[in-house]
């Protein structure tokens, strides 16, 4: 299908070093989710070194989009 990736970008505040979820899933160091299907998605922000402060962002969608094609 059509894949897409969500990245975000921008993140500041605590000690500058984060971990990213992604609908509750195992934490990544990576700021980037790639190979994603159109849905909705919960992404989770943790100050690595912090003692797990954290910040939920609002439902991020990603759209189906239709293939490309051309002659």
């Amino acid at each position: 299908g059509n894949l897409g990736s969500i990245t975000l970008e921008n993140t500041t505040g605590g000690s500058g070093s984060y971990l990213y979820s992604l609908n509750s899933g195992s934490p990544q160091s990576s700021n980037v989710f790639n190979n994603l299907s159109a849905g909705n998605y919960d992404i989770e922000v943790t100050d690595a070194l912090s003692g797990g402060c954290s910040l939920t962002l609002p439902t991020v969608t990603l759209n189906g989009a239709s293939a490309l094609s051309g002659t």
